[in-house]
């Protein structure tokens, strides 16, 4: 992994849109923390055995499929399965942050009371070099300042947004999947209005987008994937 100079992004958002302010600190107006306990899973799907592991967010606007992508990101695909097998840690979460540039909706912290709910893993290496590029219909890692400061947090890129990817300069945010159902869904949640709230800025109003159930799916025998939700 070459080392590159960590620089802000342009104009838009270092800290701003794909920030995880809550895994570093400073105080929001959320009225409690909460975490979650490890659980040893429920399911005898080994999802490790899976290149291409198949992620339901089961939401109160609908399902988001998600594909991940083990070869190029495999700490980062590692992180998210412990987050849904071990600790079903999105379970009530919701999409908090919705983003016209770059265009993405963001979740894995506040859950439906706005209480943050605080990861216990390590923060990840960022895996921004590997290759995939935030295009419309990628999900990424977000992460503040420290680009090694993901831990649970992710978001879905609605557009081609270039700006969040690695180059020579600075590093990026790190692609780790693609949704293969559900674009639509994710599209109506960019779509709701937003508002501040306290400190925070882009929350959705009342009712919320909720992450009701996010879980591994097994691939029935000769699955074969479906790119077309992904395309442009």
């Amino acid at each position: 992994m070459l080392a590159r100079k960590i620089v802000g992004l342009p104009i838009i958002l270092a800290l701003v849109a794909v920030g995880c302010a809550g895994e570093t600190g400073g105080g929001e107006d959320e009225a409690a923390t909460t975490e979650t306990a490890t659980e040893e899973p429920t399911s005898t799907y080994n999802s490790a055995e899976d290149p291409s592991p198949i992620v339901v967010l089961e939401t109160t606007m609908g399902n988001i499929v998600l594909q991940l992508d083990r070869e190029n990101a495999p700490k980062t695909v590692a992180n998210f399965l412990t987050h849904i097998e071990r600790m079903q840690f999105y379970d009530g979460l919701f999409f908090h942050r919705i983003i016209e540039q770059p265009a993405v909706i963001q979740a894995g912290m506040l859950d439906s009371s706005y209480a943050r709910r605080l990861s216990p893993t390590a923060f990840l290496d960022n895996e921004g070099d590997n290759g995939l590029k935030n295009v419309r219909g990628t999900v990424a890692m977000a992460h503040a300042a420290d680009p090694n400061s993901a831990k649970s947090e992710f978001f879905i890129n609605l557009e081609d947004n270039a700006m969040l990817d690695t180059s020579e300069e600075k590093w990026g945010w790190a692609v780790f999947g693609t949704v293969i159902e559900g674009m639509n869904v994710a599209e109506a949640i960019h779509g709701l209005p937003t508002r501040d709230r306290g400190r925070r800025e882009f929350v959705p109003e009342e009712p919320l987008p909720v992450i009701l159930r996010a879980y591994v799916q097994p691939k029935p025998e000769g699955w074969q994937q479906d790119t077309t939700e992904a395309e442009h």
